[in-house]
Formats: structure tokens, sequence, C-alpha cells
């Protein structure tokens, strides 16, 4: 028994000791046409030493809000997230340790559950490659 409390105590520690990464976005204009000149064309960049767990919330093109995710980001990796409508979008991340998350005071759905998440606001009037770049430090 005792033992078994023991692993207990030392799962909830690391949990309880969950370090808050940062973001940074970026933007690069876009060659593509569209119907409608604020696209924005969102991409992920995982700048940490271990793999990244991302679940984004954003309004498509055809103005209907989607979820995506969990997408695994390795190390340096750049993913395509979709298409967005508007300059905001919602997003959960945490490293496969699950000792660095991004999360915030919003929510959003994701496989039957609720999440909480960081809005992540882009300059207004700015169409093109957007790209929000995940720190672990």
């Amino acid at each position: 028994m005792k033992t078994l409390i023991a692993l207990f105590s030392v799962l909830t520690l690391n949990v309880a000791h969950a370090e808050m990464g940062t973001i940074e976005s970026f933007f690069t204009p876009s060659n593509d046409k569209h119907e409608h000149d604020q696209i924005v064309h969102l991409y992920l960049q995982n700048n940490c030493n271990q793999e990244v767990y991302i679940a984004t919330r954003s309004q498509n093109p055809n103005e209907v809000w989607e979820t995506k995710g969990y997408m695994r980001v390795f190390p340096g990796q750049v993913i395509p997230a979709g298409d967005m409508i508007n300059n905001i979008y919602y997003l959960n991340a945490f490293t496969g340790d699950h000792r660095v998350n991004w999360e915030g005071e919003h929510s959003f759905e994701i496989r039957g559950r609720n999440v909480r998440a960081l809005l992540v606001e882009l300059p207004k009037d700015y169409g093109g490659n957007w790209t929000t770049v995940l720190y672990c430090y």
C-alpha cells in the first residue's frame, strides 16, 4: 500500500508543477487568391525539445466554427492548421510529458470534454500566412 501511495504522490506532484508555455505569431504574405481576401492560412510550429499536442478552434472560410486536434507536432516541425476567416482562434496544447501546457481563460470542447484555451488574436486586416510558434520556456 505504501508503494501505491508514493507513486500517486509523485504523479500528482508532476501535474501540479506544469508550466505555462509561451507563443508568438508572425506573418508572411500569401500568393493564394481566394474569394475573400482576409483568409488566414494558419500554421503551428513546435519550438520545444519534445513533441507537443495541439488543438485549435477557429472559424473556417465558410464561417463555420470547427475544432481540430489534437495534432502531434515534433520538435522544430511546422504544420498547416487550416484556413480561417477572422483574426482570432483558440488554442489548447501540452507537451508529451505534460510538464508544459498552453491554456487560458476560454474553453472549447474536444473529444467530448471541455478544455481550457488561449484566445489568440492576430492583427486585423491581414490575410495571408500566420505561424504561431509554441515555446517551452
